[in-house]
């Protein structure tokens, strides 16, 4: 409908701006990661497999991914 939402927080989705696409001036794909090089290295297996699932089910606690 000429709009995009624009979400900078994923964690806080209520926290969101709403553009018209005829302001956009340039949109492109990126090539790397917006995850800052080597976070998960600090991670443990657990979390690492939390991160995953997390990944995996679009951040829903409920989805098929956390079950054990």
């Amino acid at each position: 409908d000429g709009q995009l939402i624009l979400m900078t927080n994923p964690f806080a989705p209520q926290h969101q701006t709403t553009i018209a696409t005829r302001d956009i001036a340039k949109k492109e794909e990126r090539k790397v990661s917006m995850m800052p090089p080597g976070l998960i290295n600090a991670l443990n297996e657990q979390e690492l497999l939390d991160l995953i699932a997390y990944l995996l089910g679009g951040g829903d606690a409920k989805h098929k991914m956390f079950v054990k």
